[in-house]
């Protein structure tokens, strides 16, 4: 059931590619007509999920990284003005 939502997802994700390339890549165009702003923000809505988990993946990320730099300040130089 999962893959088969990941599949509409995606066929919708293309769908709304699709029209935005046939309003010329023109944003105002785009959303002027309002059906295609409904869909815009239930694809975006349905997307949360997948975005959230790679928020939390880049805040991992983050903290190792100054964990990292913290390890190793006492190795830094820093430059006297």
């Amino acid at each position: 059931l999962e893959e088969i939502e990941h599949g509409l997802l995606l066929f919708f994700c293309f769908e709304l590619v699709v029209k935005f390339g046939r309003a010329g890549w023109n944003v105002k165009q785009f959303f002027g007509k309002k059906w295609n702003l409904f869909d815009f923000v239930i694809i975006a809505l349905a997307l949360l999920p997948f975005v959230a988990a790679n928020i939390a993946v880049l805040r991992i990320a983050r903290t190792a990284h100054v964990t990292h730099t913290l390890r190793h300040l006492s190795h830094l130089r820093l430059a006297h003005f």
